[in-house]
């Protein structure tokens, strides 16, 4: 009888340790933040919040793996993107592409002549005909532009298009990373990195209101000044998954964003973003626990 009673024990502590489970918590460079708020941000830093946006109370949290891409995926896609000649100028290394075909400077095919609209065209085009892609993908823009001054002015030589994975409708940032670059020819620049998402279970989040009183005293703040700031107005909240695989977490976690202009005394104006891990502290853990 006891030995029975011993294993029924057993067997509820099992069950007991996998509904507390922890998760490793995310990782932000805190030296900005704490910089920040040593010379940056005082007690009379006001707090603008002029953002529109509401969230749900809970949301899925998921496991990460890596989502392979096999050579006969990457062959397929240089052959459907017409890229076969430069398949010598791309590596694939597990879940990743990279590579290009010109250098930033190389301006003999010609500098990139687009309006937005044309190049997020042309991006859906192209992103359209990866055949290996799967979920569900947003267009974000443009992530960025090279620009070479010359004689006649400056001259944009390349510009990316942003895609990010979408689940349960929130946009995922992070390692996973979908960028196209065009020049004045056309795709000049691919940086794919994929992963596979399993759905592990759906937890409460930290509310949004105690995340909105915490934008002076975040876990991340992009704020790159030396002046005091007299105010932060808050323009747009989102709420995001950051996908940190690379450093060694394996979970897919949710974090609220704020972003607005930074008053600073003087008058002077920047950008900020504020973010706020919105998992609950007792779901997660830290390096020393």
């Amino acid at each position: 009888m006891k030995k029975y009673v011993t294993i029924i024990l057993c067997l509820c502590l099992i069950v007991l340790s996998g509904c507390s489970a922890k998760y490793k918590s995310l990782t932000f460079d805190s030296d900005t933040v704490d910089e920040a708020l040593g010379k940056n941000l005082t007690e009379d830093t006001k707090v603008l919040y002029e953002a529109k946006e509401s969230f749900a109370e809970k949301l899925p949290i998921y496991k990460i793996t890596e989502r392979k891409i096999s050579k006969n995926e990457f062959n397929d896609m240089l052959e459907a993107l017409g890229l076969e000649e430069y398949a010598h100028c791309f590596e694939l290394d597990g879940n990743r592409i990279t590579g290009t075909i010109a250098g930033y400077t190389d301006t003999s095919r010609g500098f990139f002549d687009m309006s937005e609209e044309e190049l997020e065209a042309l991006a859906w085009e192209t992103f359209n005909k990866i055949p290996f892609i799967e979920g569900t993908y947003e267009y974000l823009g443009m992530k960025a532009s090279y620009t070479l001054n010359d004689s006649n002015g400056d001259h944009i030589t390349r510009a990316g298009a942003t895609f990010k994975r979408v689940l349960d409708g929130v946009s995922v940032r992070g390692n996973d990373r979908f960028y196209l670059y065009f020049d004045g020819t056309g795709l000049v620049e691919i940086v794919i990195e994929l992963y596979n998402y399993e759905k592990i279970k759906e937890i409460d989040l930290v509310s949004f209101q105690s995340a909105k009183e915490r934008i002076k005293t975040p876990d991340y703040l992009s704020l790159n000044t030396g002046v005091e700031i007299d105010t932060l107005k808050v323009e747009k909240a989102q709420l995001l998954y950051y996908n940190q695989y690379r450093l060694d977490n394996k979970v897919l976690q949710p974090v609220y964003v704020f972003k607005g202009i930074a008053t600073d005394v003087n008058g002077g104006k920047i950008d900020f973003s504020s973010k706020i891990k919105a998992m609950p502290e007792e779901l997660t853990y830290t390096e020393t626990d």
